[in-house]
């Protein structure tokens, strides 16, 4: 309204009733069990300029610092030994949708197809004769953390524990006369491959070079 009106900024209509004037999604909503809360309040600003911006969908700054206001943890993961390269660029809408989902944590798909969109390289294990369980399951979070660790490959602990939680491994390498070196050093996956194989105990492919 150019001349007056009671709401903020002159605005004709309250700021939600506006926007949905044109972005209606509602009849997308009723499906959805996750609603971002700024989206399900009618805070579009939040998160959204009104009228312009340098940045993708009129974001009123990156995704890093955006998202970072309300979810505070997001900045030490840049810190971290291990970061999620979606989220070292800023890339948060590369696996969470920013207004509303059927999947939980506002994700686009389920974890273990959202995960294959990026790391293709493992659409090959899938039809290994001895998949790893997690993996067959799609439960890439048993073992991978989805933001950052700091353990490499994004492992939630040091392989050793790992590992450790579902299968034998020495720990006690003091009481212990041999030990093989890779697991002295904690590093099970020198010697199998952590996704499955065609061999059991997921050894690779036996060669001269191998041991």
């Amino acid at each position: 309204n150019a001349h007056g009106k009671s709401e903020n900024m002159l605005l004709s209509q309250e700021t939600e009733i506006l926007c949905i004037s044109c972005h209606d999604s509602s009849n997308h909503i009723t499906d959805s069990h996750n609603i971002h809360p700024p989206y399900d309040e009618g805070e579009c600003l939040t998160c959204h300029s009104p009228h312009g911006s340098r940045f993708d969908s009129l974001m009123r700054t990156d995704l890093n610092t955006l998202c970072s206001e309300c979810h505070e943890d997001s900045g030490k993961w840049l810190l971290q030994t291990s970061t999620h390269t979606p989220v070292k660029i800023g890339r948060c809408i590369k696996c969470h949708e920013p207004h509303f989902s059927d999947k939980d944590y506002l994700l686009k798909d389920n974890q273990d197809d959202l995960c294959i969109r990026c790391h293709e390289s493992t659409i090959e294990n899938s039809s290994l004769k001895i998949p790893h369980e997690p993996f067959a399951d799609g439960e890439c979070s048993s073992c991978h953390g989805i933001h950052a660790t700091d353990h490499e490959f994004l492992l939630l602990d040091k392989q050793a524990n790992l590992c450790g939680e579902c299968h034998e491994v020495v720990t006690d390498t003091e009481s212990t006369n041999s030990i093989h070196a890779p697991v002295t050093n904690g590093k099970c996956s020198d010697c199998h491959l952590p996704h499955g194989g065609q061999r059991s105990g997921f050894l690779p492919e036996v060669t001269d070079q191998f041991c």
